[in-house]
């Protein structure tokens, strides 16, 4: 992008676990504390990594947080390029 005049262009999927609105956090956590735990074992890791993912693992609030940082950038984009009804 920065060769088509675009700097600092970056952007890239995500993958993560959602639940229900209103959820249990002590589920939530129990799940979290679970799916962080296979993505650090190799056999999950390197599994990921073959099809070209970054295992990262984070918090139940880090994910939300990030979340709401990738739609407010998003939101700017389609806002700057007129997309919006």
């Amino acid at each position: 992008m920065a060769e088509q005049g675009i700097p600092g262009f970056d952007a890239g999927i995500w993958i993560g676990l959602l639940a229900p609105v209103g959820t249990s956090p002590v589920i939530l956590d129990k799940v979290s504390v679970v799916a962080n735990a296979a993505l650090k074992t190799e056999t999950v890791s390197n599994a990921l990594k073959i099809q070209g993912i970054d295992p990262i693992g984070s918090t139940p609030q880090e994910f939300a947080d990030y979340i709401r940082t990738d739609i407010d950038r998003w939101t700017g984009v389609i806002k700057a390029a007129g997309l919006t009804q």
